[in-house]
Formats: C-alpha cells, structure tokens, sequence
C-alpha cells in the first residue's frame, strides 16, 4: 500500500475534499440556466449565443466527468500500490534489481512515472477525444480527420512520456541521494526544464504539429515595424502557422525565450481578418513579448512548484519521523524512493487542480496587460471591439461564462470584459 499515512494523508484528504467542492460548484455552474445577457445582445445576436452557450455547456461537463475520473483513477492506483508493485515485478524481471541503488532509483522512478501517466492518460483519453475532436467537428471548429486527432495525440503523448520519465527518474534520484534537500533539487529542476521546454517549443515542439512561414504581407510587416518601435522592441520572428488545415478557429500566441521568440498569427486569422484587426492582435502578442510574459509565467510556475514540494516533505517528514537518535522503538520507517514519488504524483496533481484559479488570475493580468498595450500603440478603439467580436465568432467562443468557471478555468479575460475595457480605456483618454 502506499497511500499516505499521518499529517500527509490529512493533508491529501483535504486536497481531495477541495478538489470535490470545486467539481460540484463547477458542475452546478455548468449545468445552471443561462439566458444571454443584454450587455452581450449588443454585439452578438440571439442564436450564435445559444449556440456558443450550447457547446460550451457539453465542453463543461465533459471536463468535470474526466477530472473526477482521473483522480478517481489516481487515487485507486495509490491506495492499491498497483504502480509500485509493478515497478518493482518490472524491474526484477529486467534484473535491475542488482544495480546500485543510485541506479535503481533512477529507473525505478522512470518506470513508476511512465506507468503513472500511461494510467492517467488512459483514464482520459475519452474525454479528450470528446472535446478535442468530437465537439470541435460537431460544432465546425474542427477540419481535421478523427486518424489526424488521434496522430497528433500520439505525438503529444510521446513528448509528454519522455519529459516525464526523465524528470520522474531524476526526481526519484534526489529523493534516494538527498533525503532532505530534494525539494530544493527539485525546484531548480523544474525551473531548468521549464526555461529548457519555453526555449525549444518554438523550433523543435510546434513544427511537429503544424508547418509554419514567414509573414510576407508587406502592410502587416510595415506595421510590425511600426509597432516594435513604439514598444521598444526588436521583433525578430513574425510566422504565420497553416492552421487551416485543421481547424476554423482564429488565433495568434507569442512563444519561445531568447533566440527563439516568435509572435505567430493563424493562416484562418489572416483570411479572415482586415489589416486594423490584424494590427490590433500583432500588437497584443508584441506586448507579451516586451514584457518577457512567457518568462515571468516561468519563473512563478517554478516558485509554486519549490512550494508544493517543500510543504510535501514537511508533511512526509511528520508522517515517518524514522529511528530517533537512540533507536526509540515504534517509530515508522520511511517507505522506499519510488513509493515516495508516487505519494509526491498524487500530491502534485491535487495540487494543480486546487491552485489553477491562481495561476488563472495571473496570466488574466498578463493578457490585460496586453490589451491596454494594444490599444495604447494603435489608438483603433473600433478595430479593437471589431476583432473580439470577431474572434469570439469565428471561435464560438463563450463570451459570457459562468462566474465560477470563470474565476476559475479562464486564462484570459472574458470577450464582454475585453470589449468594456477598451470602452472604459477610450473613455478614459478622453474618447481620442
């Protein structure tokens, strides 16, 4: 068995009744009657907000069930000892048994990691079937073939894996060699891997999934000029991703750290968007690239991953003191690295869930941040309300979510709020 035992299985069992209040409260939003709201009649009509509301309540539910049944799944995997036992009949049959024991906590803990996420992925892989290809095609937001989704999900599974047997072996390693300081080990780690993926996504991730060209359109690279000046930025990359390939929607993002920074704007955006609201979103994704957002989210991901794993070994080290200096009877010995690294999965992945709404509200100032700037180095308040509005269309998207899902799962502003914030910032400067 390795479920957690002492002030660490209190602490779990808190994480797990947070998790459930938020699944029901997120449950209860999604499935509340929702009329449209007249501030959302003024820029959209009756049936695309139904509609929009339609699909986003399926996508709702379809969350809940699958977070519910992959931590249903999580817990059962730690409760039973089905991972660790099998990590452990793995490595006998492979004779890994016989290394040392630096080397068999790096496997091991390799091994534990893959079986964790092969489980958890299993347990949701209906779910992501559901709202990454079924609703999209249903909805006509999806042009790609079910054999497509199902090749790129293998190709994310397959990055996925080897990042987290790596970092699983490594996390195994600091726990067997450095009983006390690995939480410290950990956090630089998961800072180094993260600055080391932002880094790579842009050159080595993305063009796995989509192909990429430079932006040609001379007015737009005009207007890129323009712009970086206005930020006080060098714009090294502007690439245009053939997006429609696979899907209607519209978008743009600003990736990568360094030499590989990149705004990239969707092919469907560009077709379907005039050269004022193309500006309008190259000058949102330049002010995230000004203001170092892919660097800073970095940085603060890391910081609350070093929490998560110090708050861990304080509630480990109250669970299983171990031997006192005079060997005092009765105390309880400390279960083995691997043991330990699955009671750490399960504890990270509660974590997540319960601190997503922080997490949220940052990159929401972040994204806020980025649309000031954009109507700051534009002054197009119109072109501005014109490309949400359009946005919001061509993704159907829910412009006005429940409160609770908001606060909770929004990375960025919602489209009514972007729209009355350009109106209070034009306002604001005096209407110019």
């Amino acid at each position: 068995m390795t479920y957690p035992t002492g002030p660490l299985r209190m602490l779990v069992l808190g994480l797990f009744v947070v998790t459930g209040v938020f699944l029901v409260l997120w449950t209860w939003s999604a499935l509340g009657h929702r009329a449209p709201s007249g501030q959302a009649l003024r820029y959209f009509d009756r049936q695309f907000l139904e509609r929009a509301s339609e699909r986003a309540t399926w996508y709702y539910l379809a969350l809940a069930l699958r977070n519910a049944f992959v931590f249903g799944t999580a817990f059962v995997l730690v409760r039973s000892g089905f991972i660790v036992g099998a990590t452990e009949n793995l490595l006998t049959r492979a004779g890994a048994s016989t290394h040392s024991g630096v080397t068999r906590a790096f496997i091991g803990g390799a091994v534990a990691s893959f079986l964790w996420l092969l489980a958890v992925s299993v347990a949701s892989l209906p779910f992501q079937y559901y709202t990454g290809y079924y609703l999209e095609r249903l909805y006509g937001l999806a042009r790609m073939t079910a054999g497509q989704w199902f090749i790129d999900y293998g190709k994310s599974f397959l990055l996925t894996a080897l990042v987290t047997v790596l970092s699983g072996g490594v996390l195994t390693l600091f726990i067997a060699v450095q009983p006390r300081a690995w939480p410290y080990l950990a956090g630089a780690g998961v800072l180094v891997l993260s600055l080391m993926l932002s880094y790579l996504y842009p050159v080595l991730v993305a063009p796995m999934f989509y192909r990429f060209r430079p932006l040609e359109d001379p007015d737009l690279l005009r207007d890129v000029q323009e712009l970086a000046r206005k930020a006080g930025i060098e714009v090294s990359q502007v690439l245009v991703m053939e997006a429609s390939k696979k899907t209607t929607r519209l978008n743009a993002y600003f990736a990568g750290l360094g030499k590989t920074k990149q705004v990239v704007l969707y092919d469907t955006l560009l077709s379907e968007a005039s050269r004022e609201q193309a500006r309008l979103v190259l000058a949102h994704e330049m002010s995230h690239y000004k203001h170092n957002h892919v660097l800073k989210s970095v940085i603060l991901s890391s910081a609350g991953a070093l929490l998560a794993f110090m708050l861990f070994a304080w509630a480990f080290a109250r669970s299983f003191p171990g031997p006192s200096v005079r060997g005092t009877p009765g105390t309880t010995a400390p279960p083995c690295p691997v043991t330990i690294l699955v009671m750490l999965l399960l504890f990270l992945s509660l974590v997540e869930f319960v601190t997503t709404p922080a997490g949220n509200c940052i990159s929401r100032q972040f994204e806020i941040q980025a649309d000031l700037d954009s109507l700051a180095w534009t002054g197009d308040v119109q072109a501005f309300l014109d490309s949400q509005v359009k946005l919001a269309r061509g993704n159907l998207s829910d412009v006005d979510p429940p409160a609770f899902i908001r606060w909770f799962a929004w990375t960025h502003p919602t489209t009514l709020e972007r729209l009355e914030l350009a109106l209070r910032d034009s306002a604001f400067d005096g209407g110019d």
